[in-house]
């Protein structure tokens, strides 16, 4: 019955995804319906060399080794590199700057919004629940902002002003809806890694990326509905025309995965920065 209801859910969500999805197919060339065009050449698509840290038992994120010395979250990539798909996201992470571990809420939102519509370039409708829980949880931390914006210069200050005034767990509170996106995120992460290491089919890179994120907070249905994502999860070489390879050109794969990896060690600078400030004030973070 709930394998019958995640089809139907799918099923529905195709006509309302197929706009966006083709407009990113015309963009790279390929396809991201989860199997290759038809006579196109299979591409080579090795790890890059630029991976250290493998995806089984990947070691803690420990943000000061990766931030920069002027407080951005991630390294900025070398201008010879082609441009790929993270190119033209305006605000990324890699940018993010942070005082002390005070995570500038507006930029943190403006970096965040690139997230959704990353991953429906990238996953297509398997994603597409992910991305719009992300988009709720963005937009429930600018609600709380836009309500008291002077006191919520921080995504810390925001979450201090709930504490103090026991509103930590009402509803559409910035604490909960920045926990959910710091898990969503973690995935995010996860899974750009894992692709960049992963073979051609991902269904297994998607499911360990999940079930090492995501799935001890989902009750039952939503469980169901990632089991059937991961399973429709497209192949490596679509993904990779997706975000800019054009399936010939090394610099420009090599560019790639250079984005992919610098993206990713930037979003987990994020995310360990977030733990930490949970932890810290014993908010619950499992």
């Amino acid at each position: 019955m709930i394998n019958e209801l995640c089809e139907e859910f799918l099923a529905t969500l195709n006509d309302c995804t197929e706009g966006v999805m083709k407009t990113e197919v015309g963009r790279s060339g390929g396809s991201i319906s989860g199997k290759s065009p038809a006579g196109t050449p299979t591409m080579s698509l090795g790890t890059p060399p630029c991976l250290t840290t493998s995806v089984e038992g990947r070691e803690p994120m420990n943000a000061d080794e990766n931030r920069t010395s002027d407080g951005c979250a991630g390294v900025k990539r070398p201008e010879k590199l082609p441009l790929t798909y993270f190119s033209n996201i305006g605000d990324r992470f890699e940018d993010l700057r942070m005082d002390q571990d005070h995570i500038p809420t507006v930029a943190f939102l403006d970096a965040a919004v690139a997230l959704p519509k990353l991953l429906v370039t990238v996953g297509g409708k398997s994603l597409i629940t992910l991305s719009a829980d992300i988009g709720n949880n963005i937009q429930k931390i600018r609600n709380r902002y836009d309500a008291e914006p002077r006191k919520s210069s921080s995504l810390q200050s925001m979450i201090h002003l709930e504490i103090s005034t026991s509103r930590t767990h009402a509803k559409h509170s910035a604490t909960t809806a920045l926990l959910w996106l710091f898990r969503e995120m973690s995935f995010v992460r996860e899974f750009l890694l894992g692709i960049i290491e992963g073979e051609s089919n991902l269904s297994g890179t998607f499911t360990e990326c999940y079930e090492r994120t995501l799935k001890n907070y989902h009750n039952v249905m939503s469980k169901s509905v990632y089991t059937v994502a991961g399973k429709t999860i497209p192949y490596k070489e679509d993904i990779m025309r997706s975000l800019g390879y054009d399936g010939i050109t090394s610099s420009i794969l090599d560019a790639v995965y250079a984005d992919m990896k610098s993206y990713s060690r930037a979003i987990g600078v994020v995310t360990f920065t977030i733990e930490q400030f949970y932890i810290n004030n014993k908010l619950s973070i499992k």
